[in-house]
């Protein structure tokens, strides 16, 4: 049970709803396809991809920074986070490196000749005053996602700006209950958004059954509605993640209100990662 409440509608007449991975934001394709599917699907971006993007003038000239644990130290906005347990694997670049200058600045031309609100994203800022939501979203989701980030900080210690960003958008997908983060398929064994996991921090497992072929098919449907097609024939891989954590779903029982009816003090005392084995992460390539 997530944060809204289920709805007796066929799956295939719902909007789709996704997270963005920031990796796949900041991809050649990044900001035309987030542009263009925007219209056919409810997407988040997620709050760290906002904090990149405001030092965009910094990153364009040092896009290596994204990755560096160091980059804190040069930047105008220290990068939150932790060193890297012991095991972890380097984050792999969303893009080449000189791509990613011009993707960049393509953000930056973005951001100045639309409105936030025109781009049709919806985030989850430093404070409520500060985030847009689609209508009816429970305010307390602001206070979910952030016990989540500190419970994945001390779990996962991204150390990268780019690897925070990737906490953030697997936090915000548990926080709304569920939602799965969209992300790029760069050609390693697991999406972008995952191959900087500490070695044992999480279980990953791609899933090819049924479920996966529906899901599939749904975002098929709102690719090709979005004219999204020459982008996946010119190489673009896309892959659905899922973070699940049963602790975290117990948050919500089935028996209780709405979130935004209950005390958030009282619903969120217990949110937060068991230190072994809660969390799983299941992805299918689209």
């Amino acid at each position: 049970m997530g944060l809204f409440k289920p709805s007796h509608v066929s799956p295939r007449s719902r909007r789709s709803r996704a997270v963005l991975d920031p990796g796949l934001c900041l991809g050649v394709a990044g900001p035309a396809l987030v542009q263009r599917l925007s219209r056919q699907a409810e997407l988040w971006i997620v709050r760290e991809l906002w904090h990149i993007l405001d030092n965009s003038y910094f990153y364009c000239r040092h896009p290596a920074a994204l990755l560096s644990e160091s980059a804190g130290e040069a930047q105008p906005r220290a990068a939150p986070g932790q060193p890297l347990a012991a095991g972890g694997e380097p984050s792999r670049p969303p893009a080449d490196l000189a791509s990613l200058g011009r993707t960049l600045r393509t953000w930056e031309r973005l951001r100045v000749t639309t409105d936030l609100a025109g781009l049709e994203l919806f985030w989850l800022g430093d404070g409520l005053s500060e985030s847009l939501l689609p209508e009816g979203t429970p305010a307390a989701v602001h206070q979910a996602h952030e016990r989540l980030v500190r419970s994945l900080d001390e779990r996962l210690h991204p150390s990268t700006p780019l690897e925070s960003a990737r906490r953030d958008a697997l936090a915000l997908s548990m926080a709304l209950g569920g939602v799965p983060v969209l992300a790029a398929l760069d050609g390693g064994q697991l999406p972008g958004l995952l191959e900087w996991l500490p070695q044992g921090a999480a279980g990953c497992r791609g899933v090819r059954d049924e479920w996966a072929a529906r899901l599939r098919a749904d975002w098929h449907d709102a690719l090709l509605t979005a004219h999204c097609a020459p982008m996946l024939w010119s190489g673009l891989r896309l892959a659905l993640v899922y973070a699940y954590a049963p602790s975290v779903l117990s948050a919500w029982r089935d028996d209780s209100p709405a979130l935004g009816e209950l005390d958030e003090g009282a619903a969120f005392e217990d949110l937060s990662l068991s230190p072994d084995g809660d969390l799983h992460l299941y992805w299918c390539e689209l």
